[in-house]
């Protein structure tokens, strides 16, 4: 199979033909008329690829199975990976005391400790579940913080109230 050809501008492209159409400016660049490929279209290459394939799809995948089913491990992997990919962030089951403020985070990151230790968690299993104790954490103290910032705003500016009413007397 030959690589498709490629077509690089000239400057013989470049001239003002082009950039009158609507189509190029004058450094080669496309235009805002003509974004290029529209949405959902395909290369050339995966068009090519899709022809070629089409009348031998069914003898390529019986050739991958035979090969699977006589012990070739690429051919199970490939076969593997296309009907049963590995499932990423399947849900983790514990038993987690109830956390209802950030007093109840270190208890919480404690018994995930636990399951580690007990082989009932992995590590990276722990990893994602404490990162989300400690995003609870961060928002809880930056609402925590917010609150307190307005308390102080608040008092700041009744101070600046009282002052300026006992200079107006």
């Amino acid at each position: 199979m030959s690589p498709l050809p490629l077509h690089y501008p000239s400057s013989g492209d470049l001239d003002s033909s082009n950039s009158a159409s609507g189509e190029r400016d004058s450094r080669g660049l496309l235009t805002k008329r003509n974004r290029g490929r529209p949405k959902g279209s395909r290369n050339k290459r995966s068009l090519m690829v899709e022809q070629m394939m089409d009348g031998d799809l069914e003898q390529i995948v019986a050739t991958c199975l035979r090969l699977a089913k006589a012990g070739d491990m690429a051919a199970i992997r490939e076969i593997l990976a296309r009907t049963a990919p590995v499932r990423k962030g399947a849900p983790v089951v514990i038993d987690m005391p109830a956390i209802c403020g950030v007093a109840d985070v270190p208890a919480a990151m404690a018994r995930l400790t636990e399951h580690v230790a007990a082989g009932s968690l992995s590590p990276e299993e722990a990893a994602a579940v404490a990162a989300i104790l400690e995003r609870y954490v961060g928002a809880v103290e930056a609402c925590d913080l917010a609150a307190r910032i307005d308390a102080l705003e608040s008092r700041h500016n009744e101070a600046e109230q009282n002052q300026g009413s006992r200079t107006v007397k």
